[in-house]
């Protein structure tokens, strides 16, 4: 809704917002059950073996919720927007539950086990896009719902703010941790970070992040989190060229598209009864 109305007009604009809205929600609460369940049932992993990329599955949801908000304002019907918000509210409270117990895992494999990877490094910054949608959803909540939760208004608004700050500070620090974990990859020469597609761990979070500070500056509306939205959205731009980049590098020499021994049903299933 910040392009559309411009490029398509407001009408096409809404009614294609909804429809990706829809598909994204049914396919987001698809892989949120799926995967999970059959982690469960079908795979026989150790927890020295977790990894932040556990997230990517369960992720969806809040991403659907935050932007379902967003949506909330042009769906007719007071029944219909108090039902899609509770929609929008479930769907968040799926994803980060999830993604506290994925993050104690991983944590406690930082921890507890050796030294990630070079290859691994670039997925410790997957933890910063649940926290990033996580701001968005609160930061949206109290601005998209006033017409629905009216007697809460300045409840709600306080409460994102608070959530929605004490979040960014998290991802702050995520940041910094995960920035720290590639440099350190980076400095030694036994190790690098070899390219591969979990380079795009590098701007998909980081691009939810930015989109929650942004949220954090609609709803407060302080210059501090526009400037550092800013600073964030240019960061992003930069990974994003220099990645886009070393990807269409890839596909070109087909270092990106090889049959890898990984890939393999049975390389899969001989892994799983070690």
């Amino acid at each position: 809704m910040v392009i559309g109305p411009s490029a398509v007009g407001l009408h096409l604009a809404l009614l294609l917002s909804k429809i990706f809205w829809v598909l994204g929600t049914l396919v987001s609460l698809f892989t949120v059950v799926t995967i999970p369940y059959l982690l469960f049932v079908n795979h026989q992993i150790k927890s020295a073996e977790a990894q932040a990329s556990w997230l990517i599955p369960v992720v969806p949801t809040i991403v659907a919720a935050a932007t379902g908000l967003n949506l909330i304002p042009y769906w007719p019907g007071a029944g219909l927007k108090f039902a899609l918000t509770a929609l929008d509210l479930s769907m968040f409270g799926m994803t980060f539950f999830l993604f506290l117990m994925v993050s104690g895992l991983f944590y406690a494999r930082l921890v507890f086990e050796h030294r990630l990877t070079g290859g691994l490094a670039p997925s410790v910054w997957i933890e910063i896009g649940p926290i990033g949608m996580s701001m968005a959803t609160f930061a949206t909540l109290p601005l998209a719902t006033h017409t629905i939760f009216a007697p809460y208004t300045q409840a709600l608004h306080a409460l994102g703010l608070v959530f929605a700050i004490a979040m960014w500070g998290v991802g702050i620090w995520w940041i910094a941790i995960a920035s720290l974990y590639s440099v350190l990859h980076v400095a030694d020469k036994s190790s690098r970070i070899p390219y591969s597609l979990g380079w795009w761990s590098y701007v998909f979070p980081l691009g939810s992040f930015t989109n929650g500070t942004y949220a954090l500056y609609h709803l407060t509306g302080q210059p501090f989190f526009q400037i550092a939205s800013l600073i964030q959205f240019i960061v992003l731009c930069g990974f994003f060229v220099v990645v886009f980049a070393r990807t269409l590098h890839g596909v070109w020499n087909g270092t990106l598209l090889r049959w890898r021994k990984a890939h393999s049903p049975v390389y899969t299933a001989e892994r799983a009864a070690l």
